[in-house]
């Protein structure tokens, strides 16, 4: 999760599934088959690209392509570009190619594997998200050549779900795919939607049904599915330096400037008076979603500190933290009119103060 991007309603119609598991017999194998005769049912075309009953080669090499750009020193972004002008890929990844530009929805289904994709996938995204065709010319993030398809993670995992909690061991679940949902599909211009998991589907049989069950029913819910929230190439400093406050973040930094005058004062009255109740603030590593006054002050509350003290530090240390995101949402008249994201750093572990601040006007 993060600041949102314009909400894309396409309808679904196209389904690319991109399977990477070697057992037939295997809940990704089934989970694959449910959403496919789910889909098909409400009148949408599929198309599974079982990678390993294709015998996908994982390896990528100057075989990517028939054309050659510079035969002496094989470089594959170059390679990659040239082939696109020329229509130069080998013939499984063209195929692999016209099946992405065909659909409305890319699905991922896999089981989860140190934390990221298996291999066979990897390699498939290494090599059909080429550059000149997925990405690059100045077309990524919300420019994007994907722009218009969404994409879904649909996974497996060994561990039960609360591994998976912002306060547990493996960590949260959104930060352990941030480098798929964000950096493969958001990166190359897909709306991510909310991934579908099944959480230790492998140790529990009733589990394995309840599953199936629950992706029948995410798989008939498509089209309203959740939709995760990044910042586009317009809402962020996209040079190596910052040039001042972007135009579209003025009346924001008028309103920071004023609220940050009152922190330095003390005001904490004066400052609460920039709140509303319509303010929704979500920060993840405490497992907190306040709303209203306590969603600027309800950290600090947590700290241990006053809340209308901004000088007073709390009482409380967090080592594993240095920094802190945090995402709100501004409603007028019930709607969502603003969303952005939030940074904060703990000062010597316990003071905090906001750094970053990015905002999206919808």
């Amino acid at each position: 999760m993060a600041a949102t991007v314009a909400s894309i309603n396409t309808e679904i119609k196209k389904v690319l599934i991109v399977l990477s598991h070697p057992e037939p017999g295997s809940f990704n194998h089934a989970m694959t088959n449910t959403a496919k005769t789910q889909f098909e049912s409400q009148g949408c075309e599929v198309k599974v690209s079982d990678l390993h009953a294709m015998k996908w080669d994982p390896v990528t090499d100057r075989r990517n392509v028939t054309t050659v750009k510079d035969e002496t020193y094989f470089q594959q972004g170059n390679e990659e570009m040239h082939a696109v002008k020329e229509d130069g890929f080998n013939a499984e990844i063209k195929a692999e190619m016209d099946k992405l530009m065909w659909c409305d929805l890319l699905i991922f289904q896999f089981p989860i594997n140190w934390f990221s994709v298996p291999a066979m996938l990897k390699s498939w995204v290494d090599k059909v998200f080429a550059s000149g065709f997925a990405y690059g010319g100045g077309k990524w993030y919300d420019t994007g050549a994907m722009k218009g398809k969404k994409a879904a993670v649909c996974m497996t995992t060994g561990a039960p779900g609360f591994m998976y909690e912002w306060d547990s061991i493996q960590g949260d679940l959104h930060t352990v795919l941030f480098h798929i949902n964000h950096g493969m599909f958001w990166f190359c211009g897909f709306q991510p939607l909310e991934p579908f998991v099944a959480y230790g589907a492998g140790h529990n049989q009733e589990a394995r049904v309840k599953y199936l069950e629950d992706y029948t029913n995410w798989c008939k819910n498509i089209n309203s599915c959740e939709q995760l929230r990044y910042l586009g190439t317009k809402d962020v400093r996209m040079g190596p330096t910052p040039t001042g406050p972007r135009p579209q973040n003025a009346r924001m930094q008028a309103a920071a400037d004023a609220m940050m005058k009152a922190w330095e004062t003390g005001n904490g009255e004066e400052y609460k008076k920039h709140l509303s109740s319509d303010i929704r603030m979500v920060i993840p590593q405490y497992g907190l979603d306040v709303t209203g006054f306590d969603a600027i002050w309800g950290v600090r509350q947590s700290m241990g500190a006053d809340p209308l003290n901004p000088h007073e530090t709390s009482n409380h240390t967090f080592p594993a933290h240095d920094t802190v995101t945090c995402y709100c949402e501004v409603k007028k008249d019930g709607a969502v009119v603003q969303k952005s994201n939030c940074t904060f750093k703990f000062d010597t572990g316990t003071y905090l103060k906001c750094v970053q601040y990015n905002q999206v006007n919808l």
